[in-house]
């Protein structure tokens, strides 16, 4: 099975880096999912629906694997959670991690989709149904351009954590062992203003808020952030760019959220940059 999901990752990650943000394949990956609660006045409350569809004219057998933030998840079968779609059919999942998964607490992590024998497109939305004005969220399209599996960070411009806005950084790990992983926030003048280590298990991913108790160390500041992201140097494959998992990837993000307290819940996601790619 190792082998198989290993093909098919290191000819996904070929293809992808080629492609835009969404691309027909067996494979789709999507670095977070969540059923979690949030901060801000009111509350938010964060849900991911997941939308499927399948290309092809014949039936196809989606298998979905589901990676829980700062848990080891080894591969599995994809037929270990599987469902059905019919030829050209779409299938939409609003709550995924419970219609799915039957979570009912605060979790989130990463989603792996596989089609058996045919290819599939697929996205997600992650988003706020705690806002007595509507649903606010953003859209997570599977893009293997920011897997990193090389020395130099991965770069995201963007972010802010304010008076008005708040931002979480996201690390997914996509390696068959254990990482340490180095960031630093830098304000619009490249002063630092945050840096430090985070320990990721194997397939595995984590969230950190910019500030709070256990967030990054970044106070309110004015003016844009810029997270960069790198491997420690320990945890750089000695022979980047070979399929997964022979080679450590990982990807970077940052979520920006309207309300820091008060604000709509809306939020953005933003991929990071890798310096260099594996083209």
């Amino acid at each position: 099975m190792r082998a198989r999901v290993s093909l098919i990752l290191g000819c996904v990650l070929c293809v992808a880096l080629t492609a835009g943000a969404q691309v027909i394949e067996e494979f789709q990956f999507f670095p977070v999912v969540a059923r979690t609660a949030g901060a801000g006045d009111p509350p938010t409350q964060w849900v991911t629906d997941l939308t499927v569809h399948n290309v092809e004219d014949s039936e196809v057998q989606v298998g979905v694997q589901f990676f829980p933030a700062g848990r080891a998840t080894p591969l599995q079968e994809p037929e270990h959670n599987s469902f059905i779609l019919a030829p050209r059919e779409t299938k939409t999942f609003e709550d995924v991690l419970s219609d799915m998964f039957g979570y009912t607490t605060d979790v989130m992590g990463s989603l792996m989709l596989q089609g058996e024998d045919g290819e599939i497109l697929a996205t997600t939305r992650t988003y706020n149904v705690g806002s007595p004005e509507g649903t606010y969220g953003q859209t997570i399209p599977w893009n293997w351009l920011v897997a990193n599996s090389h020395e130099t960070p991965s770069i995201v411009v963007g972010a802010r954590n304010d008076s008005r806005f708040r931002s979480n950084l996201g690390i997914v790990n996509f390696s068959e062992e254990a990482v340490t992983m180095r960031y630093r926030i830098l304000n619009s003048a490249n002063e630092v203003v945050a840096e430090g280590s985070r320990d990721l298990d194997m397939f595995s991913m984590n969230q950190w808020s910019f500030s709070g108790g256990r967030g990054l160390g970044v106070g309110k500041v004015d003016g844009p952030l810029t997270a960069e992201v790198s491997f420690d140097e320990g945890s750089v494959s000695p022979v980047p760019c070979l399929e997964p998992p022979e080679s450590n990837y990982f990807i970077a993000y940052v979520s920006k959220v309207d309300g820091n307290p008060e604000g709509t819940g809306d939020a953005e996601f933003i991929y990071g940059a890798p310096v260099d790619t594996c083209d």
